[in-house]
C-alpha cells in the first residue's frame, strides 16, 4: 500500500506519513505515522476542513494530533472514530500545552524510556505531536531552550526503521542531564502543573452539566484558573487519553462522586 498521502489531521505538518484513505463499511480509514489509525465517518472526512476551519485550523489540527499521538494503543481498539458532531462539539476545547508543559511532557519521553529501556531515547516521527508543539520548527526551538537550560542532551543520531517509507531514517537521540532527571521526578510527583484545574464527573446527567457550565467556570476564572473538562469529547474515542493528559497536567483536580463513577474516583 502507498504510503505517501497527506493525514487528514496533521497533513504532513510533522512530516508524518500516511496510508491511503480506505473506505470501510461507510467508514474512512486511514493510518497516519504521527496520528496513529484513525476512522472518520464520511461526512467528518468530507467536511474536516470546515469544521476545524478559520484561524485555527491548524492549531486544532496539531491540538488534535497531540492528543491521539498520546492514545493507548495497546488494547483491542486499535483505531479511533470520530464524527463531524464529535469534532464541531470538541473543537473549541482543542488547545495546545504551553510552553513550559511541553517541555515537562520531552521530559517525561525521554525519562519514561529511560527508565523502560535503559538506554537513550531516539526520536519518532510522532515525537514532536506528543511534546505539544505546534510545528517541527517551534520543538527545534523548545529543544535548543532546554539545552541551554541543561536540561537535555542531544547524543548521536541513530537509525530507525520507517514502515511507511519502508527505509531507514536516522533522527536524534536525547538524554537527560542530572538537572532534567530531578524536573522528571518532580513531574511524577504532581510538583509541576499546569495553570488550569479539571473536572470529572459522571456523563449523561444534565443537573450536573448545566451546573458546571453556568457556575463553575466564572468561580474558578475569579481565582485566575480556568476550567477543563471532556464532555465534549466523551463520545469521540479517545476520552481516557484526553483525562490522563489533562489530569497530568493541572493544577487541581475536582471529582464528582454523586454517582459512582469509576472514572471520577480513578
Amino acid at each position: 500500500m502507498e504510503n505517501n498521502f497527506a493525514c487528514r489531521i496533521c497533513n504532513g505538518s510533522f512530516s508524518g506519513r500516511a496510508t491511503q484513505p480506505q473506505e470501510i463499511n461507510g467508514w474512512v480509514a486511514q493510518v497516519c505515522s504521527v496520528c496513529g489509525p484513525i476512522g472518520y465517518s464520511r461526512e467528518a472526512w468530507d467536511d474536516f476542513d470546515r469544521i476545524l476551519g478559520g484561524e485555527k485550523n491548524r492549531l486544532n489540527r496539531a491540538a488534535l494530533s497531540h492528543l491521539l499521538s498520546n492514545a493507548d494503543r495497546e488494547g483491542a481498539q486499535k483505531h479511533y472514530f470520530l464524527t463531524s458532531e464529535q469534532l464541531t462539539a470538541g473543537r473549541d476545547t482543542l488547545t495546545l500545552p504551553t510552553p513550559p508543559i511541553q517541555r515537562l511532557n520531552f521530559i517525561r519521553i525521554i525519562g519514561d524510556h529511560l527508565v523502560r529501556e535503559g538506554k537513550e531515547f531516539v526520536q519518532e516521527a510522532n515525537t514532536v505531536a506528543r511534546v505539544g508543539s505546534f510545528s517541527n520548527d517551534a520543538f527545534a526551538a523548545l529543544y535548543e531552550q532546554m539545552k541551554q537550560k541543561g536540561l537535555i542532551i542531544a547524543s548521536k543520531t541513530a537509525p530507525r526503521r520507517d514502515a511507511f517509507a519502508d527505509t531507514e531514517v536516522w533522527y536524534p537521540g536525547f538524554d537527560l542531564t542530572l538537572e532534567g532527571w530531578e524536573l522528571y521526578e518532580s513531574g511524577k510527583r504532581g510538583k509541576e502543573a499546569g495553570h488550569y484545574g479539571f473536572v470529572a464527573l459522571q456523563f449523561g446527567q444534565p443537573e450536573l452539566n448545566t451546573f458546571l457550565a453556568a457556575v463553575t467556570p466564572g468561580i474558578l476564572e475569579e481565582t485566575g484558573y480556568p476550567l477543563k473538562d471532556v464532555l465534549k469529547f466523551q463520545r469521540a474515542g479517545i476520552i481516557d487519553n484526553i483525562m490522563r493528559d489533562q489530569i497530568r497536567n493541572a493544577a487541581f483536580v475536582v471529582a464528582d462522586l454523586t454517582h459512582g463513577n469509576k472514572g471520577a474516583y480513578w
